[in-house]
């Protein structure tokens, strides 16, 4: 295998906690999934007078079994992000046949910029 493409949608810049969803950028109606390599990088700190953390990983990813239906992996709960172990995110991972792939962004007392490449394997 060998990578085909790679893309890295906007970066996510931010002192708060968020998300980010990236719909798989290969899918078309016929093939609606694709192998692909995901990778989290934090590129910028901006750290204040206090202790400091900041997490950037996969929270969740959608793909398809071999049958076709759509399953979801979870790494945490995407609506409580305050209560999600940090150290349960991915910040890289293979995943086959991805449909999609959702970030968690969770920063405490610090600025910070975060960015996800994704690669096609084929």
């Amino acid at each position: 295998m060998s990578v085909l493409n790679i893309f890295s949608p906007g970066v996510v810049i931010s002192s708060h906690n968020t998300t980010q969803f990236v719909p798989n950028p290969w899918a078309t109606k016929a093939k609606p999934a694709t192998d692909a390599w995901v990778q989290t990088a934090i590129n910028v700190l901006e750290i204040w007078d206090t202790a400091a953390l900041v997490a950037f990983g996969i929270i969740e990813f959608e793909s398809l079994d071999e049958h076709g239906h759509t399953q979801t992996k979870k790494f945490g709960n995407i609506h409580d992000l305050p209560h999600v172990n940090l150290s349960s995110m991915p910040t890289r991972l293979f995943i086959p046949k991805m449909v999609s792939v959702t970030l968690a962004f969770i920063p405490l007392n610090v600025g910070a910029v975060g960015e996800v490449t994704i690669f096609q394997w084929g």
